[in-house]
């Protein structure tokens, strides 16, 4: 089982036939844990109880997972095994997909004895449906299915199950299943509900996957074995050649409207150099071309509030069937004036992006719609946010390999720290002393050493995809090009986290005793350079104004109310606050009359607040209502 992807550096294969060892080379590695889920655990997230479980619902059933995060509408399903994301599909039918792996509800590895054994993990269980019809109702059950993904691959040995519930005797059935095989494809199958032992009411389907460890890989138990699940409809009226789907669907959240980057210190933005494309991934899911009009708002996020939103109409268009778009559109062309990334003094400033399709009224709207926030604070960033591997540099010769990062900036300013995400690893092997280090450019490859720095090691911070910042012992003044990254003190593998879905390659390079070269991996590091002022480990995308007695959110879970506690020397009649939900609408917002906010009329899920003043940001962080 291809567990670990290994792409070596090929100037050491002569010394492979000189000895057994592993050779000095790049890899990538499975995560071994989903810091999200863990996040949201150790927040105590449970199922709503305001819908149980035991209720029947009616047909029809449908749920294509573009607005629930990151686990199932309780509505729909009985558990939460699954992880519900779009980070890890390739071209799925709509945004998001139920991916089911090798962890369990709260991200952590399942309890298994035995790194060599087979066991059934995620289990992924419908609510009870009344089925009470006649045969002739012709009810058929339809999903879309997808092997790794961006994930690890599963091989023959590795299965992926769907069984009936019969109320009639009380027993599962299964009724489909597949071996794994490689493929980046989504597959749809059709199937008939057709025997009377299912047709009653309190029928239920669920999937499962069977996973195997193998051990004579290095990360052998991780996060194996991924199937993706997508457009699940279950309904009358329908045959075995029913399996268009009328609709037309984004496929992928929108990223970020910067040409270089995925966030930038808004001190060294200009609008008319940085400013890149909007991008729209979406699908014609349907058999006849169909017509499409997108549109792009623009909210800014800045105090005092600001509720006006600029809007861009970016054209229509006719798109063929099952045609995949990946359009994009520059808003270099539209005048100053028009343009919202200007005119704001500020040194912290987010964007709320809202991309959105128009279409015919039969769609399911639930997909024509991605939010993004562009955030710029005082760091570069290549990547998104979110690990899907660990990068290292392993094996005999590893000790003083060199990992470096090319960053390329317009304005002068002070190096002063460097944040970096590590996954962590089974019995914390990663935790290896490097020698944090800063080189100048030499046409196009890491040149001379500027600045290094010892005895640092990889932090993993508590929290979701949190960075850790290291501060350097001596500023650097930075004019152009500049490369971070490491030499190692060992062979060991240090695992920095690895974004999949944000591709920089080309600043990539590694130096294994023999010259600079580009990475085999297409993705980009979680490292980031910090520019001006720092906060050790800071909290939120700004300075936490009350150091010595920092703001309090609860109760976590929150029912009907979510408590404050502000610090004495903040005014709550003039603290600001937001509440977006899990695709970036805005749901809440207003001035914190009390220390109390009423979120009794919101669904059960989890949220994103933020408060602020007119000066600061003073927090932001996932709430949950319960």
């Amino acid at each position: 089982m291809n567990k670990l992807c290994y792409k070596g550096a090929f100037i050491f294969l002569l010394t492979i036939i000189f000895t057994f060892k592993i050779s000095c080379q790049e890899v990538l590695t499975n995560l071994i844990d989903n810091p999200v889920l863990k996040n949201v655990s150790v927040n105590n997230y449970k199922y709503s109880d305001k819908t149980s479980s035991t209720d029947t619902i009616e047909l029809p059933f449908f749920d294509d997972f573009s607005l629930s995060f990151p686990y199932p509408d309780a509505s729909l399903w009985i558990d939460k095994f699954v992880y519900i994301n779009s980070s890890y599909p390739v071209n799925p039918p709509s945004v998001g997909v139920a991916t089911l792996d090798a962890l369990n509800f709260d991200g952590s590895q399942y309890n298994n004895d035995s790194i060599f054994s087979s066991f059934i993990a995620d289990i992924f269980t419908s609510k009870p449906i009344n089925l009470e019809y006649p045969i002739e109702s012709n009810i058929f059950l339809s999903f879309f299915f997808q092997p790794g993904g961006k994930g690890n691959m599963p091989e023959e040995n590795d299965s992926l199950y769907l069984e009936f519930y019969s109320t009639y005797d009380s027993a599962w059935h299964n009724v489909w299943d597949t071996c794994g095989f490689e493929s980046n494809n989504f597959t749809q199958i059709i199937l008939p509900v057709n025997n009377t032992i299912y047709l009653k009411k309190g029928f239920q389907f669920r999937f499962k996957n069977l996973v195997s460890f193998n051990g004579s890989y290095p990360d052998a138990q991780s996060n194996v074995d991924i199937w993706h699940i997508d457009y699940i409809k279950i309904d009358t009226g329908r045959n075995i050649n029913d399996t268009v789907l009328h609709d037309v669907a984004l496929t992928q959240a929108t990223s970020s409207l910067l040409k270089n980057f995925e966030a930038m210190p808004w001190l060294h933005f200009n609008p008319l150099n940085d400013l890149g494309d909007v991008t729209f991934n979406f699908v014609n899911n349907d058999i006849v071309t169909r017509n499409i009009n997108l549109v792009l708002d623009i909210k800014t996020l800045v105090e005092p509030p600001n509720d006006s939103i600029q809007s861009f109409y970016l054209g229509g268009a006719n798109y063929l069937p099952g045609e995949i778009v990946n359009y994009k559109h520059g808003l270099d062309e539209y005048p100053i004036e028009d343009n919202p990334f200007y005119y704001i003094d500020d040194s912290i400033v987010i964007f709320e992006i809202k991309c959105y399709m128009e279409t015919d009224e039969f769609d399911n709207h639930k997909n024509d719609t991605a939010y993004y926030f562009q955030k710029f604070d005082n760091y570069y960033s290549y990547d998104d946010g979110s690990s899907e591997n660990g990068y290292g540099i392993i094996g005999e010769g590893a000790k003083n390999a060199m990992l470096a990062y090319k960053f390329k900036i317009d304005k002068k300013d002070t190096l002063r720290a460097v944040k970096m995400y590590f996954n962590q690893s089974l019995q914390n092997e990663s935790q290896q002393y490097f020698i944090l280090t800063v080189w100048d450019d030499n046409n196009g490859q890491p040149g001379n050493v500027i600045n290094k720095q010892i005895s640092f090691k990889p932090f993993y911070e508590n929290s979701l995809n949190k960075f850790h910042t290291y501060i350097l012992d001596s500023s650097i003044y930075i004019n152009g090009t500049f490369y971070i990254g490491w030499v190692q003190t060992t062979n060991k593998h240090l695992n920095l986290g690895f974004d999949r879905n944000r591709n920089r390659q080309s600043k990539i390079f590694y130096n294994l005793g023999a010259g600079w070269y580009n990475s085999s991996f297409e993705g980009a590091l979680m490292i980031r350079p910090i520019f001006g002022e720092v906060v050790e480990n800071p909290t939120s995308l700004k300075n936490i104004v009350c150091k010595n007695n920092p703001l309090k959110i609860f109760p976590v879970p929150a029912y009907e109310y979510i408590n404050i506690s502000l610090s004495e020397n903040i005014d709550c009649k003039k603290t600001i606050y937001s509440i977006y939900n899990q695709t970036g609408q805005l749901v809440r917002h207003g001035t914190l009359l009390t220390n109390k906010i009423n979120i009794s009329n919101l669904n059960n899920g989890i949220y994103f607040l933020v408060l602020n003043t007119s000066e600061k940001v003073l927090k932001e962080k996932f709430i949950i209502i319960h």
